[in-house]
């Protein structure tokens, strides 16, 4: 008589056990094949997107009849400086003209990462005028020759401002963060000095006139504020998909002399922190000896 086998508590009489199937294996080659597909299709995508950042930057922004001798600075990591001006109608009704009250000067030495600011009165007397007086559209070419006099150093590269043609910038970039320097009321919107502060299209518009109660002076650090604000949205790796539509949108708002593998230059992390990281100073007529002193200083430092 034969012995039938043992029944396992999970088995019951007359029931068949299927074997057990083994999980199919990923075929190696076949996932290594789609995540190279995936890398050409960003690749491709990424490389389009830059060819049409490069070409908008060079079609709208690029100023390329404001070079001086000692362009390219900054591909060959030497010290640079940057002159930057921002103009724009003093009233919102456009009655009186155009004004370029906004200047700075940006020294940077790439090899300390160290920069200063340098913040210029209007009524600075330059030449045979004053920087008020100036139409950068122009004469940008005269300032840099004389703004190097003043300092007794090359200035390489110069960027304008039309603030007030700004409005598609703005709009293309959803307003903008504003850090103030002083306290104000704007319509309802309370600025307060030091802190951050988001401002729609139409604020910022507003933010950049010029009260007749106040200094040029007052007027010009607002607009440095905008134009500061611009240089850390732009130069900004964050923002490479949308920067061919913002290049698009400047096109009235911004003329540059800075070539486009200098803004790209520029725009990496290490010169950014230090043009966040400036000291800043107010160039007057009286300072003008130690201005010179320490920009000397600051390029010859290794």
């Amino acid at each position: 008589m034969k012995k039938s086998q043992p029944v396992s508590r999970n088995q019951t009489i007359g029931q068949t056990i299927a074997p057990r199937k083994r999980p199919k294996r990923k075929n190696p080659f076949i996932t290594g094949f789609i995540a190279m597909i995936v890398l050409v299709i960003l690749f491709f995508f990424a490389y389009q997107k830059y060819q049409r950042a490069s070409h908008y930057y060079n079609q709208f922004l690029y100023q390329s009849e404001w070079q001086m001798e000692d362009e390219h600075a900054m591909m060959q990591s030497q010290p640079t400086v940057i002159l930057t001006v921002g103009m724009a109608f003093p009233d919102a009704g456009r009655i009186q003209p155009e004004q370029a009250i906004a200047w700075q000067l940006t020294a940077i030495n790439p090899q300390t990462k160290k920069s200063i600011q340098f913040s210029l009165s209007p009524e600075l007397k330059i030449g045979d005028k004053t920087l008020v007086e100036y139409n950068p559209r122009k004469e940008m070419i005269q300032i840099q020759s004389q703004i190097e006099t003043l300092i007794n150093t090359p200035v390489q590269y110069a960027t304008l401002y039309n603030l007030s043609h700004a409005r598609p910038l703005f709009e293309k970039l959803q307003g903008l963060a504003i850090q103030a320097e002083t306290n104000l009321q704007l319509d309802d919107k309370v600025i307060t000095a030091g802190e951050e502060t988001l401002l729609s299209t139409r604020q910022v518009l507003q933010y950049i006139l010029h009260d007749s109660d106040e200094t040029n002076e007052l007027t010009a650090q607002r607009q440095i504020e905008v134009m500061d604000s611009l240089r850390k949205k732009l130069f900004d790796w964050q923002h490479f998909l949308n920067w061919q539509y913002y290049f698009e949108a400047a096109d009235t708002a911004i003329n540059s002399s800075i070539t486009w593998k200098e803004f790209l230059r520029l725009s990496q992390l290490s010169w950014q922190q230090s043009l966040d990281n400036a000291t800043h100073v107010m160039i007057s007529t009286a300072n003008q000896d130690e201005v010179r002193q320490q920009i000397q200083r600051l390029m010859s430092e290794e």
